[in-house]
């Protein structure tokens, strides 16, 4: 899942959102001028071994996103956000939210700028109230309910420049990201069947445009999935397109600009095997490129441990410039990364990242892909590696270890950083990888590893 942001004095490359313009975070602008892998003041490569831990959340509660901004970590669980230096991972404080609110539904994949945006429960359990968060001084700056949600237990969060957008039940909220002014709001359409409206799946923002997955159920109980086009300014459907692609349609947006869409078809697993194609359309939702996705050395991925419910797969490829940039399966141990133009669908190129484990794109610049790449069942090591934008040309740029290079008397430190027997790398596959200035923030949803989890 990949996210870049540029947040205080230190580039920050995050495994978490699309790199297209979806978002505004000042390093993901849609004109492609945006910093990236080599955007950090990055050093050349290094073995970079565990630092810091914190403790995965209790039985009781879910972890539902985290940002990294500048010496800043932020984990936003069901119970609530908690904020944490970076350096040496002191609690130095919690995001207080509104009296009222009960638990935290939804987290924003990725900051707007400086902003996080999150969902909550009011007295009535439903998931309609959106609150967003002063990064910079751990504050919130203002808190809405959305009001023609009432009912609706799931929540998508994004947003751009001074825009912030949610989408709930059958509609779609535009607030100024400062004041929380209501812009506009979009109703979806209603048009018979066992429901009458489409329920929002989900919302990416871009200056261009806002894309919007929807779905419904017709008259059989067969799931289908549709795209809204909406204005960013008006919010305005301009063009509106229905999904056909399988026996059950899960539409899940990957870019917003353009147009990119997983649509999983049958989710539950109830009408046999699985399956989902990756379909790319432009502005006027004209189809263009469509990609099978996982077959036998073909586009693989995960959706995220910290969005569960929608944007679950926010960010799962890399998408910059026309280019789509993912990872590739394998019966072999050692995986590979692919380039693929979303114009044509045809791929440009695939790489071995030559040591084994399974490849997630994290963020993309003028000059490649920045990639992790770790084992899917925990291990002792991990990977950094870029990919040359050209042909794919690999180079590690740090290895993750998870036990110092020298071994020596135990201390405060290195009992924080080791409090497990296996002392083992387990990457979470569906969690949020934030990498800059030597140092690899590791954030995961799983009960079963740290939330947080620094290298350096």
């Amino acid at each position: 899942m990949v996210l870049v942001l540029l947040a205080g004095a230190g580039a920050w490359f995050a495994f978490g959102g699309s790199d297209d313009g979806d978002s505004d975070a000042p390093a993901s602008a849609a004109s492609g001028a945006s910093p990236g892998p080599g955007g950090s003041k990055a050093a050349p490569k290094s073995d970079l071994v565990q630092a810091w831990t914190a403790a995965a959340p209790g039985r009781s509660d879910s972890a539902r996103g985290g940002w990294v901004v500048g010496a800043k970590v932020y984990t936003v669980l069901e119970s609530g956000i908690a904020v944490r230096e970076v350096a040496g991972g002191a609690e130095t404080g919690k995001v207080a939210l509104p009296a009222a609110a009960g638990k935290i539904c939804a987290a924003a994949a990725r900051p707007v700028g400086n902003v996080g945006l999150v969902g909550w429960e009011g007295a009535s359990g439903d998931c309609d109230n959106v609150s967003a968060l002063d990064l910079d001084a751990g504050t919130v700056l203002w808190s809405a309910v959305l009001t023609e949600s009432s009912g609706a237990w799931e929540m998508a969060l994004s947003g751009f420049g001074d825009q912030a957008v949610a989408g709930a039940g059958g509609y779609v909220y535009a607030f100024d990201l400062r004041s929380g002014t209501v812009k506009w709001k979009y109703k979806s359409q209603d048009d018979g069947g066992v429901y009458g409206s489409w329920d929002i799946r989900d919302v990416l923002a871009s200056p261009t445009q806002i894309a919007v997955t929807v779905q419904k159920m017709d008259q059989k109980t067969k799931y289908i999935g549709g795209v809204v086009v909406l204005d960013p300014a008006t919010g305005t459907a301009r063009a509106k397109t229905q999904l056909a692609n399988g026996p059950d349609s899960w539409p899940s947006l990957l870019a917003a600009d353009p147009v990119v869409v997983f649509d999983e078809w049958n989710a539950t697993g109830i009408l046999g095997k699985k399956a989902g194609v990756i379909a790319v359309y432009d502005g006027a939702l004209k189809p263009g490129a469509r990609f099978e996705v996982g077959e036998e050395d073909e586009i693989v991925f995960d959706k995220s441990s910290m969005l569960d419910g929608l944007n679950e797969y926010d960010g799962s490829v890399v998408v910059r410039d026309g280019v789509l940039y993912t990872g590739l399966g394998s019966a072999q141990d050692v995986r590979s990364v692919g380039a693929f133009d979303l114009a044509t669908g045809k791929r440009l190129w695939s790489s071995s990242t030559k040591v084994s484990g399974y490849p997630m794109p994290l963020s993309a610049d003028d000059s490649g892909v920045l990639v992790l790449v770790g084992e899917d069942h925990g291990g002792t090591e991990a990977h950094v590696q870029r990919f040359a934008k050209a042909d794919g040309t690999v180079t590690t740029v740090h290895t993750l270890r998870a036990k110092p290079a020298a071994a020596g008397a135990p201390t405060a430190a290195s009992r924080n950083a080791y409090p497990d027997k296996d002392d083992e790398v387990e990457i979470d596959l569906g969690g949020i990888t934030y990498v800059a200035d030597g140092r690899v923030v590791m954030l995961s949803g799983s009960s079963s590893q740290p939330l947080v989890r620094v290298f350096a």
